[in-house]
C-alpha cells in the first residue's frame, strides 16, 4: 500500500540490480529550530556528495547549515556498526575498563532481554529506567519507541532538560506555548531578540529577521553577552545575568504608568490585570536599573520603542529559562506584548500550534499503567544512589548533556546496574554501558520530524541502507519484546499507520497524508493566535493554574541573591556566573567527529582576566560549588561583562572532563527545568 503511494523517486524498496542515480527528498531530524528540507543524490545504495537544501521549502529556502552539509560524512564516521557486550571485567577495575566483545544481534538481544526480565522479576518495573531525549527528534524514533516501555510500565524521566520551565510559564498565562509563525516575521515593525542568538541557533529565523529589517523593521537584542546577533541589530540591551525578570517588569511599569497600554484589548481578552498592575508598580526604573545594570535612559528607550512600534514580536531564547528562576523570567517577558494589545506576540516554541497526536504515537493514550516519573535534571543523584538496576539509554548522550554529570557517570558505572545504549555513534555514554546496540541514522530509516517552529512537513523516507549491521530502534525493541514474551497490539501496529492516525487533524486545507507519503511538501494548520487554552479561555495575568500548582499566580521574582550580582562576594574569592549556549558548528554533542570537537574555551572579560593574571590562550581551571574542576583555554574578550564567563555548552575540558560536572542537578521550582545559566564558578590560572 505504501509503495503504491510513494512516487518512483521516493520508493522505499529498490531493485539492487538496477543502477539508477536518483534524488531522494527528506528532512533533517535534528532537535533544531529549522527542520530543514534536504535532498540527496543516491546511486547504487550510496550517497553521492553533500546534501542540498530544498529550494522550494518556504522557510529553509534551499540553505543548509554546516551540519546538514556534513550529514553524509557523519553517517559513516565513528559509527557503532555492530552489537557489542562487555567481556568479563576485573573486579578491581571499573566496568568501563572491561573489553568490548563484538557479538551477533541474537546474542546481544538475548543478553539484554534476559537481564531486563531478571531485574523486573527481582526488583520490579520501577527499578528499570528509560532515558532518552531528542538526538533524533522525529516522531517514530523519539515517540513510537516508547510503546514497549509504556506497555511494561517501567520508570521514565520527565523530559525537563530543555524547554520545560519556559513551556510551563507560557501555559500558565496562555494555555499553550505557541506564538508568532516565522512567515509573520516579515510583517513585524519591531523584533526583540530576548536571549535569542538567532544568528547561531536558527540561521533561517535570522534570515527572516534580517529580511524584516531591510523592509524597515527595527531589531533589538537583549542579552548579557555580546552575541553574534548583536552586529545585525539596531540596539543592544545588556542586563546582568538572571535579571531579565526585573527588566521586563520595569518596562511593564513604564508602559502602565505612562498610560501606553491597550485597555480595550486587556478588558476583552485578559483576566487578572489589576493584580498584575499592582505587582508591576513595585518595579520603578531606579530599582530596575540598580539590579539589571541597565541605565534608566536605556530602559526608557526600549520601552518607548516597544510602545510606539507595532506590530512587534519578542523572540524568547531557550537559554533564558535555563536559570534558577528562568521560568519566571519567561512569564514576565511573554506578558509584555499583551499590554500593547497583541495576541501571543511572542515566539518560544510552536510545537503545540500543530494538532499532532504524539500520545498516540508513543502509545501513552492507549495504556492505563501509571509509570514512575523521575526528574531528568536530578537524574545524576538518583543514578548514583542506585535507584535503578537496568537503564536503557537511546537518542541521547546522557553522560555529557545531563547536569551533575559526575554523579551521572558514577551511577552508570555501578556494578549493580545494567546499562544498555542504543545509539548510532560511539559516544561518551556508550563507554559507560554493558551492552551497545547499533541504531540506524535518520538517513537509513523512514520517519517524520514535525517542526517546532514552522508548519511544513517533508516525509523522511530512507535515503540509503543502514550502516553495517545497524537496525532501527523500533525493530530492536520489538525483538526485545518478543524475547520477553510481551504481546500487545501497540507493538504490532505499522508505524506509518500510526503516523496517519496522529496527523489526521494536522493538515492545512489542500494537503493530506497521501500527499505526504507521495513526497509532497505539506503544510500543517496552526492553531489561531487569539484562542487561549487556559481555564478561563482568556490570557490570564493572574494564572489560576499556577495557583493550583502551588506557584505564585503572578510572575514572581524571588529575592535576588546579591552574590549573583558581583564578581567579588563577601568571601573575597572571585566568583563568576557561567553562561553556556550553542556553538555554530554543533547540535549538542553531535558532529564532533567530522566538524571537530566543541571548543574547550572560556570567554572572560579583560578586566577580570587582568585581576586573575590570565592572558589570552592561557589554560584556566574552572571550579564549581561541588569542587569539580574543568580545565579550559581562556579567550579574553569584552563580549562578556565583568563577573560573567561564557563557554560553548556541553563541551569537554582539555583533560576530557565534561563541562556539566560544574552544573547542579537541582530542578527549578517552576517546571522542573535546569539551572545551567545560574552556575557559579571560580576561575584561576592553571599550573603548567
Amino acid at each position: 500500500r505504501i509503495a503504491k503511494m510513494c512516487s518512483s523517486e521516493q520508493r522505499r524498496d529498490e531493485d539492487p540490480a538496477v543502477s539508477l542515480r536518483r534524488t531522494v527528498k527528506t528532512a533533517c531530524a535534528r532537535d533544531c529550530y529549522d527542520t530543514c528540507g534536504m535532498q540527496f543524490e543516491v546511486e547504487d545504495g550510496a550517497i553521492c556528495g553533500a546534501a542540498r537544501g530544498l529550494p522550494d521549502h518556504p522557510f529553509t529556502k534551499g540553505f543548509l547549515c554546516a551540519r546538514g552539509m556534513k550529514d553524509h560524512e557523519n553517517r559513516v564516521t565513528n559509527r557503532v556498526g555492530f552489537p557489542h557486550v562487555r567481556g568479563a571485567s576485573v573486579p578491581a577495575l571499573a566496568k568501563c575498563k572491561a573489553p568490548w566483545l563484538r557479538v551477533t544481534w541474537d546474542t546481544a538481544l538475548d543478553t539484554v532481554a534476559g537481564k531486563l526480565k531478571e531485574v523486573i522479576e527481582q526488583h520490579g518495573v520501577d527499578s528499570v529506567l528509560q532515558v532518552d531525549f531528542a538526538g533524533n527528534a522525529s516522531l517514530l524514533t523519539s515517540g513510537f519507541t516508547a510503546r514497549l516501555w509504556n506497555v511494561l510500565g517501567i520508570a521514565e524521566t520527565d523530559y525537563t532538560l530543555c524547554t520545560a520551565s519556559g513551556a510551563t510559564a507560557l501555559r500558565y498565562h496562555f494555555g499553550s506555548t505557541y506564538g508568532v509563525q516565522p512567515e509573520e516575521i516579515l510583517g513585524e515593525k519591531l523584533i526583540v531578540l530576548w536571549a535569542f542568538n538567532a544568528c547561531v541557533s536558527s540561521a533561517h529565523f535570522w534570515r527572516c529577521v534580517q529580511d524584516a529589517k531591510r523592509a524597515g523593521a527595527r531589531v533589538v537584542c537583549v542579552d548579557c553577552r555580546k552575541t553574534e546577533s548583536v552586529a545585525g541589530c539596531d540596539l543592544w540591551i545588556q542586563p546582568r545575568p538572571n535579571t531579565d525578570f526585573a527588566l521586563a517588569m520595569g518596562i511593564a511599569n513604564f508602559l502602565i504608568t505612562n498610560n501606553k497600554v491597550d485597555n480595550d484589548f486587556i478588558a476583552k481578552y485578559t483576566s487578572g490585570y489589576e493584580e498584575y498592575r499592582t505587582e508591576a508598580e513595585k518595579w520603578p526604573l531606579d530599582r530596575v536599573s540598580r539590579l539589571t545594570g541597565v541605565s534608566e535612559a536605556m530602559i526608557i528607550t526600549l520601552a518607548q520603542m516597544y510602545m510606539d512600534t507595532r506590530p512587534s514580536v519578542i523572540m524568547i531564547g531557550i537559554g533564558l529559562q535555563k536559570a534558577r528562576f528562568g521560568g519566571e523570567a519567561v512569564r514576565a517577558v511573554s506578558l509584555l506584548p499583551v499590554l500593547t494589545g497583541q495576541h501571543r506576540g511572542h515566539f518560544f516554541s510552536n510545537g503545540s500550534a500543530y494538532n499532532v497526536d504524539t500520545d498516540y504515537i508513543s502509545g501513552r493514550s492507549q495504556v492505563t499503567k501509571k509509570r514512575r516519573l523521575v526528574s531528568m535534571v536530578d537524574l545524576g543523584r538518583l543514578l548514583a544512589q542506585g535507584e535503578f538496576k537496568f537503564v536503557y539509554i537511546f537518542n541521547m548522550n546522557a553522560a555529557v548533556t545531563l547536569p551533575n554529570s559526575l554523579a551521572v557517570r558514577e551511577g552508570l558505572l555501578r556494578k549493580d546496574v545494567f546499562v544498555v545504549v542504543n545509539d548510532t555513534h560511539w559516544t561518551e555514554t556508550v563507554a559507560h554501558a554493558d551492552a551497545v546496540l547499533p541504531a540506524a541514522s535518520f538517513l537509513e530509516k523512514d520517519d517524520l520530524n514535525v517542526p517546532w517552529t514552522h508548519p511544513y512537513l517533508q516525509m523522511g523516507w530512507r535515503v540509503v541502507p543502514p550502516f553495517a549491521e545497524s537496525r532501527d530502534e523500533i525493530w530492536a525493541l520489538r525483538e526485545i519484546a518478543r524475547r520477553l514474551g510481551v504481546t500487545d497490539a501497540l507493538l504490532d501496529e505499522d508505524p506509518i499507520h500510526a503516523l496517519e492516525v496522529a496527523l489526521k487533524n494536522a493538515f492545512a486545507p489542500g494537503f493530506d497524508f497521501q500527499d505526504l507519503l507521495a513526497g509532497r511538501l505539506c503544510k500543517m494548520q496552526p492553531r489561531p493566535r487569539d484562542v487561549y487554552q487556559t481555564p478561563s479561555g482568556m490570557i490570564e495575568f493572574h494564572s489560576t493554574t499556577a495557583e493550583s500548582d502551588g506557584h505564585a499566580p503572578l510572575p514572581a521574582q524571588f529575592p535576588f541573591d546579591e552574590q549573583m550580582l558581583c564578581a567579588m562576594p563577601s568571601t573575597g574569592r572571585p566568583l563568576f556566573t557561567l553562561i553556556t549556549s550553542a556553538d555554530p558548528l554543533h547540535t549538542h554533542t553531535q558532529f564532533q567527529a567530522v566538524l571537530g570537537p566543541l571548543p574547550p574555551v572560556l570567554t572572560i572579560n579583560p578586566e577580570d582576566a587582568e585581576m586573575l593574571g590570565v592572558v589570552h590562550e592561557d589554560q584556566v581551571e574552572v571550579r564549581g560549588n561541588n569542587a569539580a574542576c574543568v580545565r579550559l583555554r581562556a579567550r579574553v574578550s569584552d563580549s562578556v561583562p565583568r563577573g560573567v564567563v561564557w563557554a560553548p555548552k556541553e563541551a569537554l575540558g582539555l583533560c576530557g572532563t565534561p563541562q556539566n560536572v560544574l552544573t547542579a542537578g537541582t530542578p527549578q521550582a517552576l517546571g522542573g527545568g535546569p539551572t545551567f545559566n545560574s552556575t557559579r564558578v571560580s576561575v584561576r590560572k592553571a599550573a603548567n
